[in-house]
């Protein structure tokens, strides 16, 4: 079960997105996990969804190893979804049977965390599929240089990013055994 987790790996390729500037990669990245948290509906979130889909096909990585990325969390989701099911109270009543509460606002607001959650793990873990730990490294050492003249630990920071996605693959195999 555990050896089924692709969280951190990089799959080589030749891909438009493999070949992208890892400082790009990176900045998209976080352009898209900021812009999925300001989505307030499903429209914006389904136009998201679909920049991601478009994003993962140009990849060439197979979607049954980006789906795999999403099961490490699967009890985040579930603990998520049932928390909203049940605490959030707008929109009409489903069901009201002594202290159990389920609202059509609470339904779809599970549903969005749900889909929001999945599409910030799948863009993360696009960005480890597509560009290896060294090409990290040096984006990311890259794009804080401007820190330096602050005495940033750039060079640390990135080597410390660096070593922990390195090391995801061998925590794994150490757990499973």
């Amino acid at each position: 079960m555990i050896k089924d987790i692709t969280i951190g790996q990089y799959f080589p390729g030749n891909s438009v997105i493999h070949r992208m500037d890892p400082r790009m990669k990176l900045v998209l990245t976080i352009v898209y996990i900021v812009i999925i948290f300001l989505c307030k509906n499903f429209w914006a979130l389904g136009l998201m969804l679909l920049s991601l889909v478009v994003m993962c096909a140009l990849s060439g990585v197979p979607a049954k190893v980006i789906l795999k990325s999403i099961k490490p969390i699967a009890i985040i989701i579930t603990f998520t979804a049932i928390l909203n099911i049940f605490y959030v109270r707008t929109g009409e009543p489903l069901l009201d049977w002594h202290f159990i509460h389920i609202t059509t606002g609470g339904l779809f607001t599970a549903i969005f965390m749900i889909i929001r959650i999945c599409a910030l793990v799948v863009a993360s873990s696009l960005l480890t599929y597509t560009t290896s730990p060294t090409q990290i490294t040096d984006g990311i050492e890259r794009l804080f240089s401007p820190l330096k003249f602050m005495r940033g630990g750039v060079h640390t920071l990135a080597m410390m990013m660096t070593i922990a996605l390195r090391f995801i693959p061998t925590l794994i195999d150490e757990f499973d055994s």
